[in-house]
């Protein structure tokens, strides 16, 4: 597996080659990187680690060469006609599946339309029926009052012969005890 790291955003790959002037080397026994300065392998920057020296050149075989890994390759002509064909497959399901959609959603509105009216209807008869009833009811009303005052007057009338019979009939018991000597 080739080894990789990352310096200032970049990706470079480890490749065992010889190093050429600007190339960026990395040393295997301690994994410091370093610039090749000259095809004779200079580097700088790059202090051993065991002596503390500060060391100008690397032999071959103590270093690797980091390479930037390439970025993806371009896609061809083919691919973006596929790509287009998928998306307009795409599009054109999506717009298939929009307007089966967009119909159920007319077709629910017309059921719930249907049913508002309905229970429009339903409701104006209902009022009607009750307007019907309310009046009924007022006529009812009325009739009882009428009814009532009538019973009363009736009552009045009654208690009224009542207290002139109650009279004739005192006079006629009057009048027979006067009168039951005479014959």
């Amino acid at each position: 597996m080739t080894k990789t790291h990352v310096i200032g955003g970049v990706t470079y790959k480890e490749v065992a080659r010889m190093a050429k002037e600007g190339d960026k080397v990395v040393h295997v026994d301690d994994g410091i990187v370093t610039e090749v300065e000259d095809v004779g392998v200079t580097i700088s920057g790059y202090t051993c680690p065991e002596t503390g020296d500060e060391v100008i050149r690397i032999s071959e075989g103590y270093y690797r060469v980091l390479e930037p890994i390439d970025p993806p390759p371009k896609t061809t002509t083919d691919e973006l006609l596929e790509i287009t064909a998928n998306l307009t497959r795409r599009v054109f399901d999506l717009e298939r599946e929009n307007k089966k959609l967009r119909d159920d959603v007319t077709e629910t509105l017309g059921t719930i339309t249907d049913l508002l009216r309905k229970r429009d209807r339903r409701i104006d008869d209902v009022e009607g029926r009750l307007t019907e009833v309310t009046e009924g009811l007022l006529y009812l009303d009325d009739k009882r009052n009428w009814l009532s005052y009538r019973v009363n007057n009736i009552k009045k009338k009654v208690d009224e012969i009542d207290d002139k019979a109650e009279m004739l009939i005192d006079d006629v018991v009057l009048l027979d005890e006067r009168t039951e000597g005479l014959c």
